[in-house]
């Protein structure tokens, strides 16, 4: 992208979003409007906060649009939301959509109107992305048909390491948020199995946690040697994956997985929910299971899973996405 050339992002408050302001900080120049969660992490000084579906942010996206001093090029949008929609309503500047995977996946299922929402943001953009997943290519082409999908993703954690599994302990571990979509009491109560004739095993539960949903199962997890980690840097997180033998993933709908990235490129054994964008990178017996079923990991040659992910995850490294993530504004 040409020096000149000026971004205006909207995005959630996410790790994703830390990420990507990660690749591009210093090579751009831009402004990002963050849609206010309860994470508060650190994005730099180029940034605004805003809350979504509010009066407040209506304005405030306007002024961003319209009347800001930073005079932007292009509007990247991350996350197709109801902020997204407006922006993409209002703006006159060319528009590139980043699709993270439930607001092209989940989202349009629930209400006509939010399908009618997310197929005019697709409609108005430029370029659209999305992680090399064919499920989300597919479901993008069902809302936008004909549109070609750039395949990228914010690439995986930097500290992880391609750990051989020989050097791992008796280590199960969950790193995914805590809300129902992720199914964590199924991973509890499939480690209580496992755990009446495997006892030198331990369970390590990380991610975001829910207000309702993880005291639930805190509560399950008495007497059992589980460990519930809270919010972990990407540093500690890779620690884990490091650790651990396995890896457990099976929330009821997803997109390909950084997580699961991340621990299939750290040679973890997988074990993933029945989902097509899973079945990408899991090869059933090889590198992971579809299933919760700990013992299977037994079943896996160690050698031939070690040879199957270094080739699978060659491409993932973040210096390797962050090259396509730049290419992509060099061609808008």
């Amino acid at each position: 992208m040409s020096k000149e050339k000026k971004v205006l992002i909207f995005a959630p408050d996410s790790p994703h979003t830390k990420k990507f302001i990660n690749m591009i900080d210093g090579i751009l120049d831009y402004q990002l409007i963050l849609q206010q969660n309860d994470l508060n992490l650190d994005y730099g000084n180029k940034t605004s906060r805003i809350k979504n579906k509010s009066i407040q942010s209506l304005f405030q996206i306007m002024k961003s649009l319209w009347f800001s001093p930073f005079k932007y090029d292009v509007v990247h949008l991350h996350f197709i939301n109801f902020t997204a929609f407006i922006v993409s309503l209002l703006s006159i500047k060319p528009i590139i959509v980043t699709a993270w995977g439930s607001d092209v996946l989940v989202v349009p299922e629930k209400k006509l109107l939010y399908r009618m929402m997310i197929k005019f943001v697709l409609w108005r953009s430029e370029i659209i992305t999305a992680n090399s997943s064919q499920t989300m290519r597919v479901a993008i082409n069902i809302l936008a048909p004909k549109r070609k999908v750039n395949k990228v993703h914010f690439g995986i954690n930097q500290y992880c390491k391609k750990t051989p599994h020989q050097e791992k302990e008796n280590l199960i571990y969950s790193p995914r948020n805590h809300a129902p979509l992720y199914n964590i009491e199924k991973v509890i109560h499939s480690f209580e199995e496992f755990y009446k004739n495997n006892p030198s095993w331990k369970l390590v539960i990380s991610g975001r946690e829910d207000p309702t949903k993880t005291p639930q199962l805190k509560k399950m997890a008495q007497g059992l040697p589980i460990e519930f980690t809270g919010w972990i840097t990407e540093e500690e997180h890779a620690l884990w994956l490091s650790k651990a033998k396995i890896v457990v993933s099976i929330p009821s709908s997803d997109a390909l997985s950084v997580t699961l990235m991340e621990a299939i490129y750290s040679n973890c054994v997988c074990f993933v929910s029945d989902l097509n964008s899973n079945k990408e990178v899991i090869t059933e017996g090889m590198n992971g299971f579809i299933s919760t079923q700990f013992d299977l990991h037994e079943k896996i040659d160690i050698k031939m899973m070690e040879k199957l992910n270094e080739k699978i995850s060659e491409t993932w490294t973040f210096e390797y996405q962050k090259k396509s993530f730049l290419k992509i504004y060099k061609i808008i």
